[in-house]
């Protein structure tokens, strides 16, 4: 993933079953499906009025309740879905996640991507994407953490190694390269991608400068948007966001246990008790 601040992770870092029909809801139902570590997240309903629709979560940050994440897709956001153009997915391994600091942790997860070709206004058509994550982060003794608490200049040096969950994701319209059509000829619009690896390392995460990130990470915009293509996000800070729970194991009266990074703001941080 890219650098925090994120849309851009400080941009949106991360680029992400085969999704189509009933198949979707029974796969993102699973996937936000409430777990242990999960309970906190409230789920919304999938949307079934619209074919092809699936629904994200919608998210409340446990220790700062003003923070919200919605990502319930295009209906919710106020367009009129007219068709799915993309639906992909696929599985993320070594791919650095970003902080206040730099890189700080690797992750692995699943994503899903959707797009929609939306209505804006009678006369204006656009692209309102939404994209899913849901996996684990691992955090090397030495890293910065990611969080806004500490010094230098936001984070405090990892007293530990460890490791925990991460779930989030993000919506927004995309802006396309000029000339960019609906159909994108030779690529996949509905497609399971399997298993890529972004080419993170943990030698880049403990550099204490010149960190350089993923080395081949996917990405999707550039690819079937164009290279001038961007994502403009809206609804006050509430259409990006990531939340990380460190694993129980990892907890103590000195460790810090979650971080909810999203547009709207952040708390807490990672650190692992020593």
């Amino acid at each position: 993933m890219e650098a925090k601040g994120k849309p851009g992770r400080n941009s949106l870092r991360r680029w992400r079953w085969y999704i189509a029909g009933g198949v979707a809801v029974v796969a993102i139902a699973a996937m936000f499906a409430g777990t242990g570590v999960l309970s906190a997240l409230t789920t919304h309903p999938i949307n079934a009025a619209v074919p092809g629709m699936v629904a994200g979560p919608k998210i409340t940050c446990p220790g700062d309740k003003t923070l919200t994440l919605d990502l319930t897709g295009p209906k919710a956001a106020g367009y009129h879905p007219i068709t799915t153009a993309l639906a992909l997915s696929w599985k993320v391994v070594n791919d650095e996640d970003s902080g206040w600091a730099g890189y700080w942790a690797m992750d692995s997860y699943v994503t899903i991507l959707q797009v929609w070709l939306v209505k804006l206004s009678p006369s204006v058509g656009g692209y309102y994407v939404l994209e899913t994550y849901k996996g684990n982060f691992q955090v090397p003794q030495g890293a910065l953490s990611p969080g806004v608490t500490g010094t230098t200049p936001n984070a405090v040096p990892e007293p530990a190694s460890g490791y925990g969950t991460m779930v989030g994701g993000y919506a927004g319209l995309i802006n396309p390269t000029p000339g960019i059509s609906f159909s994108w000829p030779g690529l996949p619009n509905f497609a399971y991608l399997g298993t890529l690896n972004y080419g993170g390392t943990t030698s880049d995460l403990l550099l204490t400068t010149g960190q350089t990130g993923d080395a081949t990470p996917y990405t999707w915009l550039t690819t079937y948007f164009g290279p001038t293509a961007t994502i403009s996000y809206g609804n006050g800070g509430t259409e990006w966001g990531w939340y990380y729970t460190l694993n129980s194991y990892f907890q103590s009266p000195t460790s810090v246990n979650q971080w909810c990074n999203f547009g709207a703001g952040n708390y807490g941080d990672i650190v692992p008790a020593a």
